[in-house]
C-alpha cells in the first residue's frame, strides 16, 4: 500500500540520506536492485543470434536446387517458421522439443488450389 509522508518524515529522510550512514544504506540498496543503469554495458548474450555457417550453407543449397517457384515459396515459408531445410526441428529450439519433422510439414503444402473466380459476381453469377 502507498502511504503519504508528512513533511517531518521527508526532512528526516533527506537528512538521513545526506549523512554517511545514509550513503552506505543507499549503496546497499543499490546492490540489491536489478535496474538498468544508463551508460552501463549490456549483459553479453550467450545464445546464438542466427543460423550457423553450416545451416546457412544448407539453406543456400536447398534454394539453389529448387526446381520451381512453388518449391522456393515452400522453403521461404519453412524459413519464416524457423525451420531449416534438412533439419527436423525449428531453429533455436532444443533437441528435446517435439517439433514435427520438416517432411511432415511439406505434405500440408501439396494441397490442390481451386481456380479463382475473377468475375466477382458479374454476369448474373
Amino acid at each position: 500500500p502507498v502511504r503519504v509522508l508528512s513533511l517531518t518524515e521527508r526532512e528526516e529522510a533527506n537528512s538521513l540520506f545526506k549523512s554517511k550512514k545514509g550513503k552506505e544504506l543507499q549503496k546497499e540498496i543499490a546492490k540489491k536492485a536489478k535496474t538498468f543503469v544508463p551508460g552501463a554495458g549490456l549483459p553479453e548474450s550467450t545464445k546464438p543470434s542466427g543460423p550457423s555457417p553450416e545451416e546457412l550453407w544448407k539453406i543456400r543449397e536447398a534454394i539453389s536446387k529448387a526446381s520451381s517457384l512453388e518449391e522456393v515459396e515452400r522453403l521461404n515459408r519453412l524459413l519464416q517458421a524457423g525451420q531449416i531445410p534438412g533439419r527436423s526441428r525449428p531453429y533455436g529450439q532444443s533437441t528435446s522439443s517435439k517439433a514435427p519433422p520438416a517432411a511432415e510439414m511439406e505434405e500440408d503444402d501439396e494441397e490442390e488450389e481451386e481456380p479463382m473466380d475473377t468475375d466477382h459476381g458479374v454476369n448474373g453469377r
